[in-house]
């Protein structure tokens, strides 16, 4: 089974994945990093931050193959 590695990228920061995680499919990789992206920002928004997030999806040769990306703003009219 194919390892997929998920690195999280928040405001220019990044926090790179060394373990990975098995998943059948890059379908499931993605669905996997959209959960953890969509926990991440509502954790985001209870502290009151809104941050640029996104987690980029690696192949286990290090190549990226996959993004999920996630933008909440706040702007008053």
């Amino acid at each position: 089974m194919p390892t997929f590695f998920f690195d999280f990228h928040e405001d220019g920061q990044i926090q790179t994945d060394h373990d990975g995680v098995e998943f059948p499919r890059l379908h499931d990789a993605e669905q996997d990093a959209t959960l953890m992206l969509a926990e991440e920002m509502l954790e985001k928004i209870v502290l009151g931050e809104i941050k640029d997030l996104c987690i980029v999806i690696r192949d286990d040769s290090g190549e990226p193959i996959g993004i999920v990306k996630a933008l909440i703003r706040k702007e008053r009219l």
